[in-house]
C-alpha cells in the first residue's frame, strides 16, 4: 500500500497501460488523491483525458474525457451540486498541446471564483503540464476557511 502511494509522487509514469499520469492533485479537506492522465494512440497523440480517484490507495473511480478539453472542460471537484474546481483547455488540441485553466471557487459565499493557467506541452515524445517552462507534478488545493462557517472555497491552489 505505502509503495503504491509512493509510486503516486513520481511523475510521470505509466499508470495503466497506455496511460501516462501528468499531475496529482490533493486537499486539505480529505485524504480523496487525484491523478490526472492522458490516454495515448500509438503515435503519441492524445487519445483522451482522464482523471483517476483514490481514496487509502484503493481507486475509486476513472473518468475518461475526449481528445481536447473545450472551454466547458473536466469538473475536478463537486461538492453540493456546486463545481468548485474546473480544468479547461484553451485552443488545447491532442497533437500540440496548448494552455490549461484550473478555475476555483475562491468564495462559496458570494460565489467569487479565480484561475491559474497552466501549459500542457509535448517535450520529446512526453506529455507534461508546466507553470512558467517548470514541470508540475502536484497541485495541492488550500482551503478558504472562515470562523464559525468553515470552508467556504479554495483559498489557493500550491503548484510543485
Amino acid at each position: 500500500m505505502k509503495i503504491f502511494l509512493l509510486s503516486l509522487l513520481l511523475m510521470p509514469y505509466v499508470v495503466f497501460a497506455g496511460d501516462v499520469s501528468l499531475v496529482k492533485i490533493t486537499n486539505e479537506e480529505d485524504s480523496e488523491v487525484s491523478v490526472m492522465f492522458v490516454r495515448l494512440h500509438e503515435n503519441g497523440d492524445v487519445a483522451q483525458f482522464g482523471k483517476h480517484v483514490f481514496l487509502n490507495g484503493q481507486k475509486l473511480k476513472t473518468d475518461l474525457y475526449g481528445d481536447s478539453l473545450d472551454y466547458s472542460g473536466i469538473v475536478l471537484e463537486r461538492k453540493r451540486g456546486r463545481d468548485i474546481a474546473v480544468l479547461r483547455g484553451l485552443n488545447i488540441d491532442g497533437v500540440s498541446g496548448g494552455a490549461l485553466e484550473i478555475d476555483f471557487l475562491y468564495n462559496g459565499i458570494t460565489g467569487r471564483r479565480l484561475t491559474t493557467t497552466l501549459e500542457f506541452v509535448k517535450i520529446r515524445d512526453e506529455w507534461q503540464v508546466q507553470k512558467n517552462g517548470s514541470v508540475v507534478k502536484h497541485l495541492h488545493c488550500v482551503s478558504n476557511k472562515k470562523p464559525f462557517v468553515g470552508t467556504i472555497g479554495i483559498k489557493k491552489i500550491i503548484i510543485k
